[in-house]
């Protein structure tokens, strides 16, 4: 497997996460968060979230806090940014 299929493996996997939830593309940003950084993050729950899906742990220093959007398979900015030949 070269890496542009690998590429294309892992995009497909991400697309087809439920958008949003613990066990979603939300909770998957939280665990990659958690693993790139050391710090702890939590989906926040539906509602009031303030402008972010994905918060650090309030015990942290530095506090970080990321929106998501889940684009789909079809749209270009993502598929077109990704996978230049």
């Amino acid at each position: 497997m070269n890496t542009k299929q690998a590429q294309q493996i892992l995009w497909k996997a991400v697309y087809e996460l439920d958008a949003t939830g613990s066990s979603g593309f939300e909770g998957f940003l939280a665990n990659v968060q958690s693993e790139l950084t050391g710090q702890t993050f939590h989906v926040v729950k539906s509602g009031s979230q303030r402008g972010s899906d994905v918060r650090s742990d309030p015990s942290n220093f530095v506090k970080i806090a990321l929106e998501s959007k889940q684009y789909n398979l079809k749209t270009n900015f993502l598929w077109g940014h990704c996978f230049k030949s």
